[in-house]
């Protein structure tokens, strides 16, 4: 195990309040989470427990290592169960036991964008895993994510390396991974792989595609790692959705422009299916062509970050005529991804997509960014509509 984790889950209090204050939640929304089915209990505000003593293996020093999946048959439903039972095949009974979990909406609702010492998380840590476990959960996540969104998830982990360097809070070893459901061709399963600043649900074998919900924060902005490599990790995301608004004209922008302020993502972790009733902003049919096409290239860059058969379905649902009739552009705050405050929203029949700027938490002097996609229809494939 490696020093840093040493002092993991002594954080002084006062250190734990700045950082869910900082990250748009505090006890009083972690409360209602658990209402709506977000953490278990004793997944409140520093009161999770993780396991650093169960850690073997340094994630972060496998980070650059390639992932190869050379079973190119069948669906990516067939491909990701096959590889889940071979994943599962590698761990131990224990681990077996505390990685699987009954397909409830309780249970799915179970992530979040905090630090895993502050709230729960379901299944085990990635630094848990033997070597061999740990190439057959990439190789999942690959066929998952596709190779961008692979890479992204490999951005995320080492932002968090860099964290690791001022807070033991922070490491890649302390993403978690879980499966929710009984692995198998003919019923859904949910995959979940999470830490702070990253979760994913990934649904397979559902009636509806699902690669929602899927929060993405990122803490430095812009950061070297120790090999000195420079990683901007939300920067597709972030000048897309900023081009988008700024190509806007003054009219444009001012009916675009929601009059409330948002710290935070409105619909992230423990507010699944809170959408608002009423959608606010200018209506992408309204916009020029240019603009339209800025608009798409948004919600592209966070579509692309799932597998080429998966993203082909949902971008055909997302950009098709009669859904970008009905989509919504909007902002708040600020139309410059320095400040504070600034709020980007798009909103359609389906998608929804939030891109949040926040003051910084261990990096005091910058900013930082957090981001939600959802599916109105197809959050979780689906399994939990009413």
């Amino acid at each position: 195990m490696k020093k840093k984790h040493a002092l993991l889950g002594f954080i002084l209090a006062a250190s734990l309040t700045a950082i869910v204050s900082g990250c748009g939640n505090n006890e009083e929304s972690q409360n209602n989470n658990q209402n709506q089915g977000g953490p278990p209990s004793g997944g409140g505000m520093g009161s999770a427990t993780v396991d650093t003593d169960s850690i073997v293996t340094d994630v972060g020093a496998t980070l650059d290592e390639a992932v190869s999946v050379s079973d190119d048959s069948g669906s990516v439903d067939k491909k990701a169960t096959k590889l889940a039972k071979a994943f599962l095949e590698t761990l131990s009974d224990e681990q077996q036991k505390s990685i699987q979990y009954d397909l409830t909406a309780e249970n799915a609702a179970t992530w979040s964008n905090l630090p895993v010492d502050i709230v729960q998380r379901n299944g085990i840590l990635l630094g848990s895993l033997s070597e061999e476990s740990l190439k057959a959960a990439k190789k999942l996540f690959y066929v998952a994510l596709g190779e961008q969104g692979y890479e992204q998830l490999v951005k995320n982990l080492k932002a968090e390396e860099k964290l690791g360097e001022s807070s033991s809070s922070y490491d890649a070893d302390l993403y978690y991974v879980s499966i929710l459901g009984d692995v198998s061709d003919s019923s859904a399963w949910i995959l979940q792989v999470g830490g702070h600043h990253y979760a994913n649900n990934f649904t397979f074998n559902a009636e509806q595609t699902g690669a929602t919900p899927f929060f993405i924060g990122i803490e430095p902005q812009t950061f070297e790692t120790s090999d000195g490599e420079t990683i901007e990790a939300l920067a597709t995301r972030k000048d897309a959705v900023y081009s988008m608004i700024d190509s806007l004209s003054d009219d444009q922008q001012s009916e675009a422009k929601i009059t409330d302020q948002f710290d935070d993502v409105l619909v992230g972790p423990g507010n699944d299916g809170n959408f608002p009733t009423e959608s606010e902003g200018v209506l992408v049919s309204e916009l020029s062509e240019k603009q339209q096409e800025l608009v798409k290239a948004a919600i592209k860059a966070w579509v692309t970050d799932v597998n080429e058969e998966d993203q082909k379905e949902l971008l055909d649902a997302y950009l098709s005529d009669e859904s970008l009739a009905k989509t919504y552009v909007a902002w708040s705050g600020s139309t410059d991804p320095e400040d504070v405050g600034s709020y980007i929203r798009i909103d359609g029949p389906r998608v929804w997509i939030e891109f949040a700027v926040q003051s910084g938490i261990v990096i005091k002097d910058k900013v930082h960014f957090h981001t939600i996609w959802r599916d109105k229809e197809a959050d979780y494939g689906g399994e939990f509509n009413s």
